[in-house]
């Protein structure tokens, strides 16, 4: 998540925003067909807590955090270069250092900005323990879509005020979305095929003579 104190995003480029990035119904019946499908997420209750309360569906802060760090909670990104320290101390180790250095770090799962440790008072050690950091995510989230109501362009404002990477990474949110539901039913398929005792070829039954089906 990029620092909403700085606005440091580099050179000006071309602003290319689909429309459909500003419309409120279409991210809810995108994100609604992806709640149809119940995929549990690493640190699922989190997710779930999180999104009960601020109303948010569960898989959105899943795909924000798919995105941000791959549902690695440890992940320090400082000056926009990631490190995956193997332990809590390492990380906050990496972060004391950002801090005296005076540059910029996300933490955690959710990659929360200083920004945001700033405006909320949050001791950094508490966002490397999942349920806050995917809680605070949330808040962050939530304040935008209050702003901007339930639409792509919000999903977009929790990384970047900029329209051009406003647009790109709600466009990475909704395939991580996509990447779900698919995920979902292909699981759903093998069990299926494990229940009419179908294995290996995707479920494909070998033929009378024996032969192995083609690839």
């Amino acid at each position: 998540m990029r620092c909403p104190e700085t606005g440091n995003f580099g050179m000006a480029r071309a602003v290319h925003v689909l429309r459909f990035f500003c419309c409120p119904l279409f991210l809810l019946l995108f994100v609604l067909r992806s709640e149809a499908f119940p995929l549990s997420l690493p640190y699922d209750e989190h997710f779930a807590y999180a999104g009960r309360f601020f109303g948010i569906p569960k898989l959105l802060l899943g795909a924000i955090a798919k995105q941000e760090s791959s549902f690695n909670p440890l992940v320090v990104n400082i000056a926009g270069r990631d490190h995956h320290p193997k332990n809590p101390s390492e990380a906050l180790l990496l972060i004391r250092e950002a801090e005296a250095r005076g540059k910029s770090f996300d933490v955690g799962i959710m990659q929360i900005n200083r920004y945001w440790l700033r405006k909320y008072r949050v001791r950094p050690e508490l966002l490397l323990l999942p349920e806050n950091n995917i809680f605070l995510g949330a808040l962050i989230l939530h304040k935008e879509l209050q702003r901007r109501g339930f639409s792509w362009t919000a999903v977009g404002h929790y990384h970047s005020h900029t329209s051009w990477r406003a647009a790109d990474y709600a466009g990475k949110i909704r395939r991580h979305l996509e990447g779900f539901r698919e995920a979902e039913v292909m699981r759903k398929k093998a069990l299926f095929g494990k229940r009419r005792g179908v294995r290996g070829h995707g479920g494909l039954r070998p033929p009378p003579d024996g032969k192995e089906p083609l690839e």
